[in-house]
């Protein structure tokens, strides 16, 4: 009896042993490209789609050829491949010369019905792995609803009509990739360029370039409804179209701006270059600010907020480079004025400077004036050795040396003198 019992109580421990681990294995990731939902259910077992061409309708009712994604693609003939790895926290979606392609060149015109390349779900962390070029042109590009990473030695070009990369509530968002975003016209307040909501934008790396067309409407980086924009590396190249205020920003943070390395030229159409609700802090890097307008600004006139430069270097271009002023870190200089040649020092305590059109911030000694303060007190070591081929011409109204004349003078009246006494002598001699 007793080892009828030893026996069922470790089939149970076995059963419940392999539910355990079977429920371990269990996973599930989805990905939607380009309208094809790819699925994932377990560790290291891929779903894949490939690049295919067909035919649709542009929005004035013309057939062109359009790339989209097709779900026939497997291990040997891939563009895009879902995959949660074993060891993982969060599934991959790999992109490999992957494109969606909605937009008729010949007419300018996009797909009849508006669609978006890549859309991930709520609920689902992803990191999205970019090998080789890959391309959307679409109304809408990457829509993510979940944290989401965007890395790689690949390139990512979106060319879009609505947005490239935006986020929904509370989802995060970290590049270390090369990313070219173009977006042509404003769609609504949740779809500028690159943005998240109510979460941190991380730059850690990679080229990134960010553009419109559009006239006064699109933010080129947008953290809505709070969450930082930190910026830790790589190259970003950020140019929007947004309407001139003070609390614009082609880069705008509704939290903070911190930037610790890496090289950032923003530009401006109309607004602010640079902008964050509560407070910019610069540690390190280089910054590039041009700007018709105000460079940088922080914060409200009834919630101001501190523009910190603790590191780095920036120079400012514009109307006025601050709306109000900058604080200096321990060993930072500053230079400001109307432009680079009459720019004077700024300590942080004259602020009146720090509305000059012109300013360079910089803890780099490269970047430190200094002028001479007493003049050459050292003689050429050296005697010219060239000497004139011909000498001057002489004038001969003044050849004759005025010390000259004052000796021939006296003598002459000595020699008149001489002359009458000897013919004196003579005279009286004959007679």
């Amino acid at each position: 009896m007793k080892k009828k019992i030893l026996s069922l109580l470790l089939c149970l421990c076995m059963t419940a042993s392999l539910s355990a681990n079977a429920k371990a294995d269990t996973i599930s990731a989805s990905v939607t490209l380009s309208g094809k939902t790819l699925t994932v259910k377990a560790y290291d077992s891929p779903a894949y789609t490939v690049n295919t061409n067909s035919e649709r309708l542009d929005a004035k009712g013309n057939k062109f050829t359009i790339v989209t994604q097709d779900i026939r693609g497997d291990a040997n003939n891939w563009n895009a491949k879902l995959v949660w790895n074993s060891g993982d926290t969060v599934p991959t979606l790999y992109l490999k010369n992957f494109i969606v392609d909605e937009y008729n060149e010949q007419t300018s015109q996009w797909r009849k019905t508006s669609s978006t390349a890549i859309t991930i779900p709520a609920g689902q962390p992803m990191r999205i792995l970019l090998d080789g070029a890959c391309q959307l042109k679409t109304h809408f590009g990457i829509v993510y609803n979940s944290d989401l990473e965007i890395k790689g030695d690949g390139k990512l070009n979106i060319w879009n009509l609505s947005s490239a990369i935006v986020g929904g509530p509370k989802s995060t968002l970290t590049l270390d990739a090369n990313l070219d975003l173009f977006v042509q016209s404003y769609y609504d307040t949740n779809s500028h360029i690159l943005q998240t909501n109510g979460a941190d934008l991380t730059i850690n790396g990679g080229n990134i370039k960010i553009h419109t067309d559009d006239e006064n409407s699109l933010f080129g980086i947008l953290t809505h409804n709070s969450g930082n924009i930190i910026i830790n590396g790589g190259n970003l190249d950020v140019n929007g179209s947004i309407g001139a205020a003070p609390s614009n920003g082609s880069i705008r943070s509704d939290g903070k701006i911190i930037i610790n390395g890496g090289a950032v030229k923003a530009t401006a159409k109309a607004s602010v270059p640079m902008y964050a609700k509560d407070g910019i802090a610069i540690n390190g890097g280089l910054v590039d600010i041009l700007s018709p307008y105000y460079g940088i600004n922080t914060g409200t006139p009834d919630s101001p907020a501190d523009i910190a430069i603790n590191g780095g270097t920036v120079k400012i271009t514009a109307k006025h480079a601050f709306f109000t002023y900058p604080v200096l870190g321990e060993g930072v200089f500053a230079y400001a004025g109307a432009d680079e040649a009459s720019a004077k020092t700024y300590d942080g305590i004259y602020t009146p400077l720090a509305k000059e059109p012109w300013m360079l911030i910089s803890n780099d000694p490269q970047h430190f004036r200094t002028e001479p303060t007493t003049v050459p007190t050292t003689e050429p070591t050296a005697t010219p050795t060239e000497t004139p081929t011909a000498p001057p011409a002489k004038n001969p109204s003044r050849s004759i040396d005025p010390r000259v004349i004052l000796w021939i003078a006296p003598a002459g009246v000595v020699g008149l003198i001489g002359l009458l006494i000897t013919l004196i002598v003579f005279k009286f001699k004959k007679s």
